[in-house]
């Protein structure tokens, strides 16, 4: 048995892995789904219609002959992870058993029992793969594909697949003794006529021979005439596009499309702004705004910092065409080049151009209230342009250092300080009982850390709300996020009250010290563990940016911290208890110079392992702080 409370410490850290650790992020792991195809999330799935949908090609297999199989997502966001395997159609049949194998392609790996099944091997946002399935090498009847697709850590869709028929079967079988396809969302069956928008569509067969006709999601492709006769500004990613901004110059006046996909919202706005900078605030904005029935206002107006921007009537700027539909939403309108008095800027000057998407609400009498957007739903241009400029350009990641520097104050904070800071305390006030600057050396590097600490908590915690000019407005698609802030003020707190509590401490041996102990204790693992965990959650935000393998950078370091201070643990129960035996040998039970309550004494072969392994933790969680907060700081 454990000889200390530091047991219950661990055991909160080991909540953080698991808790961080149940998902396959690269597919990696995946194998224990491979039989239910539930992922390890923790959650159920979705009860909704399914936004994603497996189509085929040709309708029946044979062995010996690839199918074209394509995952497709229907709408915005896409699926950011998904695990495929064919199954018999037949109900009288064994179904659990995955046939046949798949083909990887980039992105994707084999996994399961005989690569029986293909999964992510990363996971950004994915809207179509297309890959090949390869047939046993004898019939298995009719079979379907099954699949599921996950949009985050908390959201994922199971989906089953039309039949694919078996070319050895002639005879035909009942609707009622296969399995029928998953039900989908309407708009995975929804035609699409917008401009710049790609439909692709795939002929299939449902289990009655029926040919249909599916639509794979829609897309916005780039005008052909970019950095040609137009100046475009845009967020593609391959041949998928969140939003194009094009341009061109048509005498006295510019004419701008504004082109976005804005998944299945209705009531939501596109706007262009003109900037000196970019950062919102004093700031030129021509937008659209849609209803829920996809009728269109045109807005002008002046933005003011993060507040609702100033709006006004523009007569020289008017709206030519709109359209918004299939979760495509664009937009075409005409701009006088000259400035006006009340807030349109010259564009025949170079600007930064800014663009936001959100939600809006209209008036019947056509009053634009524009919602937040948000980090995710903001972009800036490289560099700046004119309204003459013939260029194509993609939007430029956007960087914010502060809250960069929140982050890296927060990790040396919590991931070095702290953690050097607690095992000195718990375990090296025997082996460190000399004297530094008229103090024990233990509690000169224990104050230090903790000094440390405070100093690098605090000055994160001015950063983070000088940044988001008070209280952080949260747009992320993970609810848990928004406790972030709420931890955020708790930990710091904590930090705050533990060297004010230190301050007042009773003196050793008074009746009250132990009380002060423990409170001392609980505040300062409570506050590490919050910090620890809060930090996991930070790195999980849109606007940190960052990798998604640094997720198992901190979890090294929670491993290794747990992995420490059990070892730290055994070591001092095996002294003392090697202690007391030694004691027991010199001195006959009953022995009047024998006294139980003799403090503990390390030997020095103790001593030294334990020195030893200061020396490695503190070096490893060096380095760990070290390698977050460069991967951090990195664009």
């Amino acid at each position: 048995m454990l000889c200390s409370r530091q047991i219950l410490f661990a055991s909160l850290l080991v909540v953080i892995i698991v808790s961080q650790s149940q998902g396959y992020p690269n597919g990696q792991g995946i194998t224990s789904a491979c039989s239910s195809l539930i992922p390890g999330h923790g959650v159920s799935e979705q009860k909704t219609l399914s936004p994603y949908k497996i189509v085929f090609n040709p309708p029946s297999y044979k062995p010996g002959s690839p199918v074209t199989v394509t995952v497709i997502t229907c709408q915005r966001p896409g699926f950011k992870g998904f695990l495929i395997q064919a199954r018999r159609a037949d109900k009288s049949l064994n179904q659990n058993e995955a046939l046949g194998s798949f083909s990887a392609i980039t992105n994707t790996r084999q996994t399961c029992s005989g690569n029986t099944a293909l999964s992510h091997a990363e996971s950004s946002t994915k809207m179509s793969l297309t890959f090949n399935w390869n047939p046993p090498l004898t019939p298995q009847g009719h079979i379907v594909f099954r699949a599921t697709f996950v949009r985050d850590d908390s959201r994922f869709w199971t989906v089953t697949s039309n039949v694919l028929n078996d070319a050895s079967i002639t005879t035909s079988e009942t609707s009622s003794s296969l399995t029928t396809a998953t039900p989908l969302d309407g708009s995975c069956s929804v035609n699409n006529s917008n401009p710049g928008v790609t439909d692709n569509s795939i002929s299939t067969n449902s289990a009655g021979g029926q040919t249909t006709q599916l639509t794979q999601a829609r897309s916005l492709v780039k005008d052909t005439a970019c950095g040609i006769t137009k100046g475009c500004f845009s967020n593609c990613h391959g041949t998928v596009c969140s939003f194009i901004i094009s341009w061109s110059q048509e005498g006295n006046y510019g004419v701008y499309t504004l082109n976005a996909d804005v998944g299945s919202k209705t009531g939501t706005y596109l706007a262009l702004g003109f900037s000196t900078d970019d950062k919102m605030g004093d700031d030129s904005v021509t937008g659209c705004a849609s209803r829920n029935d996809g009728s269109v206002v045109l807005f002008n107006g002046r933005n003011t910092g993060k507040s609702h921007p100033t709006l006004f009537i523009d007569k020289n700027v008017t709206l030519l065409n709109h359209t918004n539909a299939d979760g495509i939403f664009f937009c075409t309108f005409k701009r006088l080049i000259a400035a006006s008095t009340d807030g349109r800027v010259d564009i025949s000057q170079p600007w930064v151009l800014l663009f936001a998407q959100g939600l809006a609400s209209v008036s019947s009498n056509d009053d634009v209230r524009l919602q937040y957007h948000g980090s995710v739903n903001r972009y800036v241009s490289q560099t700046t342009y004119k309204v003459a400029d013939i260029i194509d350009s993609e939007a430029k990641i956007l960087k914010f250092p502060l809250i960069r520097a929140h982050g890296s104050l927060m990790i040396a904070a919590w991931i070095f300080f702290s953690s050097v800071g607690i095992v000195v305390a718990r375990y090296y006030k025997e082996a460190w009982k000399g004297l530094m600057f008229s103090q024990k050396v233990w509690f000169q590097i224990h104050r230090t850390c903790m000094v440390l600490v405070l100093s690098t908590t605090v000055a994160g915690f001015i950063i983070i709300f000088v940044e988001v000019k008070g209280w952080s407005k949260f747009d992320e698609d993970d609810g848990y996020l928004k406790a972030h802030p709420i931890m955020g003020v708790i930990v710091t707190a904590l930090t705050v009250l533990n060297p004010l509590m230190a301050m007042f401490r009773p003196h050793p041996g008074t009746p009250n010290r132990p009380i002060f102990n423990w409170a001392h204790w609980f505040v300062g693992m409570t506050a590490h563990s919050l910090g620890v965990i809060n930090i996991f959650f930070g790195i999980k935000m849109s606007k940190t940016n960052v990798p998604e393998y640094l997720i198992y950078v901190l979890a090294t370091y929670v491993a290794w911290q747990i992995f420490v201070m059990l070892l730290l643990e055994l070591i001092t129960c095996f002294g003392r208890k090697k202690d007391r035996r030694d004691l027991y040998e010199l001195h006959t039970e009953g022995d009047k110079n024998f006294d139980a309550n003799l403090p503990f004494m390390e030997n020095s072969v103790l001593t030294l392992a334990k020195q030893i392994i200061f020396v490695a933790h503190a070096i490893v969680v060096g380095v760990l702080s070290i390698s977050v907060i460069v991967i951090l700081s990195v664009d």
